[in-house]
């Protein structure tokens, strides 16, 4: 009797520990999985990795990928070439990629086997998170999906398989 009665104190606790679990996990956003979200991105100043000053609402018109990542990131660095793989596939698409590394000059050497300019494809090095900060990114890679009138369309926390993923 007492083996049994263990049992099912043992089984109500793992249910109780998996139930709250659950809960936890429900709030967080994990694998690229989409939080949607109608509300208008907020505008922000940048200096691009070629010097060019810029701000987010000077492309609104088409939708915008806004992609955190860094070179630190072993998620990001598995999912940057898909995602610039996409980039060059989608014409009618901005992307913004934003690494929060420290040394530009690390994500520069990082980025040097990828390819070189692409129109659509802006590179911001934000030394300082301060873009990071005021979008509240919170882990990397972290993506979010604004439509042309910048509403933030969704917000996917997590690595992303770029190849199919619908924009």
């Amino acid at each position: 009797m007492r083996l049994k009665f263990s049992n099912i104190i043992i089984f109500l606790v793992l249910c109780g520990f998996v139930f709250a679990m659950t809960q936890l996990a429900s709030n967080v956003n994990f694998s690229g999985k989409p939080n949607k979200s109608s509300e208008k991105i907020a505008d922000f100043s940048y200096t691009d990795m070629n010097g060019v000053s810029g701000n987010l609402y000077s492309v609104s018109g088409q939708a915008v990928i806004i992609h955190f990542w860094a070179t630190w990131c072993p998620p990001c660095i598995e999912e940057l070439p898909a995602l610039l793989d996409r980039a060059h596939r989608e014409k009618g698409v901005k992307f913004i990629l934003v690494s929060v590394d420290k040394d530009e000059q690390q994500v520069i050497n990082f980025l040097k086997p990828y390819p070189a300019r692409l129109p659509n494809v802006i590179s911001i090095v934000d030394t300082e998170q301060s873009i990071s900060s005021a979008m509240k990114i919170a882990q990397f890679p972290e993506t979010l999906i604004v439509n042309s009138d910048l509403t933030i369309r969704k917000h996917l926390t997590g690595a992303v398989r770029w190849k199919n993923y619908p924009l």
